[in-house]
């Protein structure tokens, strides 16, 4: 009679032997096949009211203490949009548009300025379009450009300057965005603080397109740092709230 111990060694045995054979218990099991992971749903285009793009704009108490509504931008308030060297883009279609400017302290002479436009079209497809063509349009501003001096109605005229413009492209909150980052150097002979930044930029999700600009002046040997990242810090607050 087999003791204990016996059973143990030939049930050992014959495993042994099974799995030498290619008999194994699971071997006997077909294995499922790998699943694939889940593809995830694509964002759906999101399609924007006029009233929920006013409900969720920016106002001078957001921009920080004593900023206010000011004089709007010309462009702006025209319908149409800034491009390099104070030219103008006009957006094709019939969008339901809107703007206003905000000065910050001291904003008419070394202070900041913020101006923002919306265009709120039918379809996402039309304001895609029309994006298309801003972005055409800014892809042939110079990298440099000289400015004559140039008169304007109502006694207002523009001092001889040089511009210089770069354009970049990216994604803000879901936002296709291109910036329009632009200097204008004045004679020293019209003013010490003769240096002015601007941040142009340009956005577009779902049927609306967003514009805004934001600029200062300084000296030539100030960093443009701080301006540029207060207009990061306004625009990406501003297409947070869009939703």
């Amino acid at each position: 009679m087999p003791t204990p111990g016996t059973r143990e060694f030939f049930a050992a045995f014959i495993c042994l032997a099974l799995a030498l054979a290619g008999c194994s218990k699971d071997q006997s099991k077909t294995s499922p096949p790998p699943t694939s992971p889940s593809s995830p749903s694509p964002t759906p285009i999101p399609s924007f009211t006029t009233e929920q793009i006013k409900s969720s704009l920016l106002d001078e108490r957001d921009l920080g203490k004593d900023w206010k509504e000011t004089e709007q931008l010309s462009a702006f308030k025209e319908g149409e949009l800034r491009g390099c060297s104070e030219a103008r883009i006009e957006l094709i279609g019939e969008p339901a548009r809107s703007s206003k400017k905000f000065g910050g302290p001291d904003h008419s002479f070394t202070g900041a300025n913020y101006a923002r436009f919306i265009a709120v079209y039918k379809s996402a497809d039309q304001a895609s379009d029309a994006f298309e063509q801003v972005r055409n349009s800014l892809a042939k501003c110079p990298d440099k450009k000289k400015i004559p001096f140039k008169r304007l109605p109502k006694k207002k005229f523009v001092y001889q300057h040089d511009d210089t413009w770069k354009l970049t492209e990216n994604e803000i909150e879901g936002w296709r965005h291109a910036r329009g980052s632009e200097k204008s150097v004045y004679p020293e002979s019209v003013s010490l603080i003769n240096v002015i930044h601007y941040s142009i930029d340009y956005a577009q999700r779902g049927n609306v397109i967003f514009s805004s600009m934001y600029y200062q002046r300084a000296k030539p040997k100030e960093s443009s740092d701080p301006i540029f990242e207060a207009a990061d810090e306004i625009l990406l607050e501003q297409l947070k709230r869009f939703r």
